[in-house]
């Protein structure tokens, strides 16, 4: 450590000191010292909050990040490209929307994770619009309900201890607006406010419990906020979206040991999925992926209106319907990139999104997310047309 910064760290104390430790140390251990020293901050102050966001990028993200233009003003004021990191000021809306960031490169293919311990006001002011800005190089990464009920499958079982649920978010029908996570942490007793989908208060509830009463009558997962209890008392409070914003109190390490290895890779594998099925790509074939429903949903035409409906919900996207009965096809143009698909509905479980000319792996994942936060989840897959 430099002299420079052995005296600011003697002027400094309490959040001052963990602001220095996030964004102005430089750490040769990579993103794993960044956690660990996280991890013991949190642990000393227990008012301390570390929100961390989950990134997918398929270039150098770290390399990108200077020069960019347009709003929110962006500006990297450490690199520590041995390690893998970098600390970006950024400033969006209202006075809350300041602050900085630390961006790191993590071990899986295409994952990044960002990591603030400002508040949540910046999230949504600063960081979101700033991610937004960069799409579709750079997107959030996603998990639907059955993959966020295996973070907490992993985290219970590698940790020993018991996650309980003290909330359950809901995701919107196909009519409301697009689930969100951007609220700060609630206090103690505080219900969510509902504005981005029904909240359900759970008493200190075991979290398979929790979910399966939240899943019930199909409703997808948007958020949970939850604790892990060990040796008989909370040793980390987290709040987890499935768009990958996870805020932390008390500790990090039980979930960065366990739930976030298994979130970062499954961001890799949808990445490299997604990847390369434009018409471009293959030389004008086209590649396209299927939807198998976990419950069939087109039972009747009121089912294919509703699927219509979610499809046109989509933000920053056009597009036309030429048939809705007996089978649902669209089409659709991300505003944001140009990316466009046909989408089909030609079975009572079965959605087939057909990539044309330019098509990006953002772009299609944002589709598929949008598809299982507003109409109903399942499995993706490669497409196999079958014959008669």
């Amino acid at each position: 450590m430099s002299g420079q910064a052995a005296r600011l760290v003697a002027r400094q104390s309490g959040r001052q000191d963990a602001a220095y430790w996030l964004y102005e140390h430089e750490y040769e251990g990579g993103i794993a010292e960044l956690l660990e020293r996280l991890d013991a901050l949190l642990r000393e102050d227990r008012k301390l909050q570390v929100t961390a966001m989950i990134l997918v990028c398929k270039e150098d993200m770290l390399g990108s990040l200077n020069g960019r233009p347009g709003p929110p003003f962006a500006e990297v004021v450490r690199e520590d490209r041995g390690a893998g990191m970098a600390s970006v000021a950024i400033k969006g809306e209202g006075a809350g929307g300041r602050g900085m960031v630390r961006i790191a490169k993590m071990q899986d293919p295409f994952v990044y994770l960002a990591v603030t311990g400002e508040s949540a006001a910046f999230v949504d002011g600063a960081l979101v619009p700033f991610v937004q800005s960069l799409y579709p190089g750079v997107s959030e990464a996603a998990l639907s309900s059955a993959e966020m009920r295996g973070a907490l499958d992993i985290l219970e079982r590698r940790s020993g201890g018991a996650v309980r649920i003290a909330g359950v978010e809901a995701c919107p029908d196909g009519d409301g607006d697009g689930a969100g996570g951007g609220r700060g942490w609630p206090d103690a007793g505080e219900e969510w406010d509902g504005a981005h989908g029904s909240p359900a208060a759970c008493a200190d509830a075991p979290y398979r419990d929790a979910l399966d009463e939240a899943a019930d009558g199909g409703r997808r997962i948007g958020r949970v906020q939850m604790r892990l209890v060990q040796d008989g008392a909370p040793s980390m409070e987290c709040q987890i979206s499935r768009r990958c914003r996870i805020r932390f109190r008390l500790s990090m390490r039980p979930f960065y040991t366990s739930a976030l290895p298994y979130m970062a890779g499954l961001a890799s594998g949808k990445t490299a999925f997604y990847s390369g099925r434009s018409r471009r790509e293959n030389g004008g074939r086209f590649r396209a992926i299927a939807i198998t429903l976990d419950d069939g949903a087109f039972g009747d035409v009121r089912e294919n209106e509703r699927f219509v409906r979610t499809i046109r919900s989509m933000p920053d996207t056009m597009g036309s319907t030429y048939r809705r009965i007996p089978h649902v096809h669209t089409s659709l143009v991300d505003c944001m990139d140009g990316s466009s698909f046909d989408v089909w509905a030609t079975s009572r479980n079965r959605i087939t999104i057909v990539p044309q000319l330019r098509a990006t792996h953002a772009s299609i994942a944002r589709l598929v997310n949008h598809i299982f936060e507003r109409f109903g989840e399942g499995r993706v897959e490669e497409y196999h047309e079958t014959r008669q």
